[in-house]
């Protein structure tokens, strides 16, 4: 008897092997390959001023910044996704300071940044982790961009770095990344798992605990060089059939919302890029945790960036309390899209 597939949105990717053709190519160029985007930060400090310091805004992920103040001195500006810009009062950087611009759920088109880099001075790093192939990505103007490749591709790691304007880059790393081997078991025993395999009730703790403990080792490695395994998949570029699936579904889920609230954060990107996720902003934390339980117990995994943000007092962090990020990626379709669209309005119907 064929196995029949085991139905979920969101979670961690299983292993999805080779990737499919045509791909959209990374940057021209020399590219540094890593094991997480993390990596980027401590191998630029290695080029950057000695007494370089690095700003973040506000609305980041606290973990990552963390890891970031085991190298160099951080400071923060306040930016919001629901802005358009970031507040440029608060980014008061030296000439030698990093300076980090993010493209949030790939919403942004980098304009601004553009405008305001032509009156400051600094090394200007752009997150490009959301969208690596948006079309701000592609035409960069900054010093140096990074991506972590693992949030948007079925891999076990993986990050890139790359110089938009031609600048020395660090040398690559050439330790192996800690935890790839755990979090690469992981995937494939998911994929096992959502074919339908008669496994046995073990099978999905286990799975569970090689993601953790494989995530745990990546997150707390020092710089390391991507695996040549992971390396070879991921070389070609992304696949343009997974960009196109990725957009029809957002359109898919945010036409079957429509009617519905909350109202998403973004409806609308620019023109080329490929959307994170469908983004809701629900009106108060107690409402997104009950909503997230509700799914999750419908096998709906819908992330939260990020629950820990820097500063309890910036404007990112009653944003964190209330998001809600819904995956649209190549996994999915139409119907899978509907499913999650009933369930989110069941759930809000309940709490009004």
């Amino acid at each position: 008897m064929r196995a029949r597939p085991r139905w979920s949105v969101g979670g961690d990717f299983p292993w999805a092997g080779a990737f499919p053709q045509p791909a959209v190519p990374w940057p021209r160029g020399p590219l540094v390959w890593m094991s997480a985007g993390r990596h980027a930060i401590p191998l630029l400090q290695r080029v950057a001023s000695k007494n370089a310091r690095l700003w973040l805004p506000l609305y980041f992920c606290g973990e990552v910044a963390k890891y970031w103040k085991r190298w160099i001195e951080v400071c923060f500006y306040e930016d919001d996704p629901r802005w358009s810009e970031p507040d440029w009062k608060t980014l008061k950087p030296d000439p030698g300071d990093l300076v980090v611009a993010v493209n949030y759920f790939g919403g942004r088109t980098g304009s601004s940044w553009n405008t305001w880099r032509k009156a400051n001075r600094c090394l200007l790093v752009e997150d490009h982790t959301h969208d690596p192939c948006s079309p701000w990505a592609r035409n960069s103007g900054a010093d140096y961009a990074f991506c972590s490749l693992r949030k948007t591709l079925p891999l076990p790691e993986g990050g890139l770095l790359w110089s938009p304007l031609g600048l020395s880059l660090p040398d690559e790393p050439r330790q192996p990344g800690a935890g790839v081997a755990e979090k690469l078991a992981g995937m494939l025993l998911r994929a096992e798992f959502i074919k339908g395999a008669p496994v046995s009730k073990d099978w999905n703790p286990i799975y569970r605990a090689l993601f953790r403990e494989g995530e745990i080792k990546l997150a707390a490695s020092a710089p390391a060089a991507m695996s040549t395994l992971v390396r070879t998949v991921v070389a070609g570029g992304v696949p343009v059939s997974w960009l196109k699936q990725r957009r029809r579904n957002t359109g898919h889920l945010l036409r079957a919302l429509r009617k519905s609230t909350p109202e998403p954060l973004f409806r609308r990107w620019p023109r080329g890029a490929t959307p994170l996720a469908v983004v809701l902003v629900l009106d108060n934390q107690r409402q997104r945790d009950r909503a997230r339980a509700h799914l999750e117990r419908k096998n709906i995994y819908c992330p939260i960036l990020w629950p820990d943000c820097n500063s309890p007092a910036s404007p990112g962090a009653p944003l964190a309390e209330r998001i809600l990020c819904i995956p649209t990626d190549q996994r999915y379709g139409k119907k899978d899209m509907e499913i999650v669209a009933r369930e989110i309005r069941s759930v809000l119907k309940e709490q009004s």
